[in-house]
């Protein structure tokens, strides 16, 4: 998995030292700390970059962006479970009320 160093975001996205370091400790951003220094995983940036957008263009303080965080993930784990009914209401079931596939 590939990661980044914290100071190439932090200077990319011009993020005050005492924001990013708040939002850190406020466990918004997850790091991986190594003798290299500390990283971001790649496929966290799309998260980290939504953290930043709330935060500094938008004002929203850590507890707002907590939660605003959580109902997003909230809301992909219901739309993963509508879909999922979806397709299982779809499928013919068994005398058990299975989803019947192929290999039934």
């Amino acid at each position: 998995m590939a990661r980044i160093h914290i100071q190439r975001i932090i200077e990319y996205y011009e993020v005050p030292a005492s924001v990013w370091d708040e939002l850190v400790d406020f466990g918004l951003i997850p790091l991986v700390h190594t003798e290299e220094g500390d990283f971001v995983e790649e496929d966290m940036l799309g998260h980290v970059e939504r953290v930043l957008r709330l935060a500094l263009d938008l004002g929203v303080n850590k507890e707002g962006i907590e939660i605003i965080c959580r109902m997003r993930e909230e809301l992909s784990r219901a739309r993963r479970e509508l879909l999922s009914m979806r397709y299982h209401a779809r499928l013919p079931q068994d005398n058990n009320g299975r989803p019947m596939t192929h290999m039934n």
